[in-house]
């Protein structure tokens, strides 16, 4: 007998949009532990961090509160809003300030600045254009 003839059909819907929902969760989570290795953050951090980054699925809340706020990882805050939907409009313009400013500190020539901010924009607004109050465009 088929699932959909046997009334489980809702059911799986709402497995499956579970799923994909700590799928993400995931992506961030490995998102900022690969941001933490990159910015050579983890000599600050002990090995607890790790752990509990690599161990088991930690719930969105969690993932910015314990780590993307306190380390100011400016693209795994913006990750999390997007995933949990949350449109608060001066949170979001207070993380793109710090995306910009990050991604300007180390360019020296006004070309460099456009040239590294242009490339950013790009990447962010593939990643996000679907969705107005993660990149707004007015």
């Amino acid at each position: 007998m088929r699932s959909d003839q046997a009334g489980y059909a809702p059911y799986l819907d709402i497995f499956l949009r579970e799923l994909e929902d700590k799928v993400e969760v995931a992506r961030i989570q490995q998102q900022i532990l690969d941001t933490i290795c990159n910015q050579h953050l983890s000599d600050r951090l002990n090995e607890e961090i790790f752990r509990a980054l690599n161990s088991s699925l930690l719930d969105i809340t969690k993932l910015y509160e314990k780590y993307a706020d306190p380390l100011q990882l400016s693209e795994c805050k913006l990750a999390i809003i997007h995933c949990s939907g949350h449109q608060d409009a001066m949170l979001i313009q207070e993380i793109w300030t710090n995306i910009i400013n990050n991604e300007l500190k180390d360019a020296s020539t006004a070309e460099d600045k456009m040239t590294i901010l242009m490339s950013k924009i790009i990447s962010l607004g593939q990643e996000y254009s679907g969705s107005p109050h993660c990149f707004p465009t007015f």
